[in-house]
C-alpha cells in the first residue's frame, strides 16, 4: 500500500448532491479537499466511460447512496469500472443507507455521509477520505 496518494490518478465521478451543489460544484469541492491533503495528486473529472487503465482509486458520489443507488445509477457504473481496473472505489454522498455488504457487491469498498450538504462540508469530508485513503 502507498504511503500517500500525491503521484496517483484519481478520477472523480461525482453527480449533484442536491441543490446548490450540481455536479460540477461537487467535483471542484471534492478536488479541494482532496488537494489539501495530497496537493499532488492527480485528479481528473470524468464520466464512467472515460475512466482509463492509468487510473489508481476511482471516487464517485451523489446525493444519496441508497438502494436505489444500487441499480443503475452513476455510482454502480463507477464501481462497475473500477471493478473492471481492479482499483479501489469510495463513495461520497450526502446520506449513506446502504450496508458494507450491500456496497461491496457492487463494487465499493468504502462509503462516507456528509454531516450536511454543502460545500464546506463535502470538501471537509474528501480531505478525511483522502488521509484515510492515502495510508
Amino acid at each position: 500500500m502507498l504511503d500517500s496518494f500525491a503521484l496517483v490518478h484519481i478520477a472523480v465521478v461525482v453527480d449533484a448532491f442536491g441543490p446548490g451543489l450540481d455536479a460540477e460544484a461537487a467535483a471542484a469541492a471534492v478536488a479541494a479537499g482532496w488537494r489539501a491533503a495530497a496537493p499532488e495528486a492527480r485528479l481528473t473529472v470524468l464520466a464512467p466511460t472515460e475512466i482509463g487503465h492509468d487510473v489508481d482509486l476511482v471516487l464517485t458520489g451523489g446525493a444519496r447512496f441508497d438502494w436505489a443507488a444500487l441499480r443503475d445509477s452513476l455510482v454502480t457504473a463507477a464501481a462497475g469500472v473500477a471493478v473492471a481496473r481492479g482499483v479501489p472505489c469510495v463513495v461520497l454522498a450526502g446520506e449513506v443507507s446502504v450496508g458494507r455488504r450491500e456496497a461491496a457487491a457492487v463494487g465499493v469498498d468504502a462509503a462516507y455521509a456528509l454531516a450536511d450538504v454543502s460545500r464546506t462540508a463535502l470538501v471537509t469530508l474528501a480531505e478525511r477520505v483522502a488521509r484515510r485513503w492515502g495510508r
